[in-house]
């Protein structure tokens, strides 16, 4: 199942003027279209970059190549936002990639291939050291966030969420032409912007109480061995708090 397809620019410029209450002037008015596009652009940009968008998240593969070092990145990939880097054999097992070797590291790896270790970003590529052994290891794999749309023709869609960068444009627009009901509009925004980021969050939560993130495996989320209390004469143990969040112990 794939998701709900995002406005046009042009769908978009549309609900603009008529929240504008001229949708149907500005549909021949050569002067305010630009306008209200740039505004539709300005607000698509600023959220684009104040979310972390779990819709425009991908997994990118590039086919690696025998003794090569350098590779480039696919055009649709934002080279700014690339994360998780490993290769994977022929068995399918996966190998981390660690960045940016130092001379010394990159040095050491030699010019024999073998299985890429490190990744260096340069030049709008990548390059990998040390040279790929292909034969074993066949395929680099990448985490990476969508590359914004320029929004350039009329059919050009958003990206994120449409009614969020409709209110923001329709504010902007309003103020532009001193009309009443900017505030308003720019509230809901804010609004939708608060709500929209609990529901890209990560899921990873903290405590206010100061007590440490419990360990997903491993006995740091038991409670301490006991010690002798030498005010009272006898044992006791410090409370913690386990993997579900109960404080234990004492």
């Amino acid at each position: 199942m794939t998701l709900p397809l995002q406005d046009t620019l042009e769908t978009a410029r549309y609900k603009v003027l008529l929240r504008c209450g001229m949708a149907q002037q500005g549909s021949h008015n050569a002067n305010i279209q630009p306008v209200v596009d740039e505004f539709v652009r300005s607000a698509h940009h600023l959220f684009f970059h104040e979310v972390d968008w779990l819709s425009l998240k991908n997994r990118g593969t590039v086919a690696l190549i025998n003794d090569q070092t350098e590779y480039d990145f696919p055009d649709a990939a934002n080279i700014g936002q690339i994360s998780r880097i490993y290769c994977v054999d022929t068995d399918g097992t996966p190998y981390e990639l660690y960045p940016a070797p130092t001379p010394v590291e990159r040095n050491n790896a030699g010019t024999d291939k073998s299985r890429p270790t490190w990744y260096e970003i340069l030049d709008g590529g990548i390059n990998l050291y040390p040279p790929t052994d292909a034969d074993v290891y066949p395929t680099l794999y990448f985490d990476y966030v969508e590359r914004e749309s320029t929004l350039a023709t009329d059919t050009a869609r958003l990206q994120i969420d449409s009614e969020l960068v409709v209110l923001q444009a329709t504010a902007d627009t309003k103020v532009f032409l001193a009309q009443p009901g900017a505030k308003e509009f720019q509230d809901k925004a804010v609004y939708l912007l608060r709500k929209i980021k609990a529901q890209n969050a990560s899921g990873e939560s903290f405590n206010l109480g100061g007590y440490a993130r419990p360990a997903l495996y491993g006995t740091r989320h038991g409670p301490n061995a006991k010690g002798y209390n030498y005010a009272t004469g006898g044992y006791y143990t410090r409370e913690v708090v386990d993997q579900r969040g109960r404080l234990v112990g004492g």
